[in-house]
């Protein structure tokens, strides 16, 4: 059932499926580990030994511009990927360069109302850089 789900997902945006395709979009929807393409290409050669580099990172490049997946740098400028189903923001460590997931609601942006002339927003992702508190342990003023 999932295959042709995902099967119909990659032709809906003009993608055709094949195996590599369908395996590296099944690993970026159920993984919440921020991955880059290096790991990316490291989880799915176990499984098909014969796939490329060059064909994990060619369909990386390919999924971000049909909006499948996300990528942002962390402050070690390594490109992360992320699935693009669940809107979210992203914290990212800047001493582990660790990745969380921040819920929409939890980050408030404010819009200067003249821009409402010029342009219309559809969405934001934003990317908030700090330090985690497995680096610098945040005090309890309690």
């Amino acid at each position: 059932m999932h295959a042709a789900m995902d099967d119909q997902l990659l032709e809906n945006v003009g993608i055709k499926p094949n195996r590599y395709r369908l395996e590296l979009l099944r690993f970026l929807k159920c993984s919440r580990d921020h991955a880059t393409a290096e790991t990316i290409y490291q989880t799915l050669s176990g499984k098909y030994p014969d796939i490329s580099f060059a064909t994990v990172y060619n369909n990386l490049n390919l999924f971000y511009k049909q909006h499948l997946v996300r990528r942002f740098f962390t402050s070690e400028r390594e490109t992360r990927y992320d699935w693009a189903g669940v809107p979210h923001h992203h914290f990212i460590c800047q001493k582990c360069s660790s990745v969380l997931d921040l819920p929409p609601e939890s980050v408030t942006l404010t819009v200067d109302p003249s821009l409402e002339r010029t342009v219309r927003i559809q969405g934001a992702e934003t990317l908030i850089y700090g330090v985690c508190a497995r680096c610098e342990p945040i005090d309890d003023p309690q």
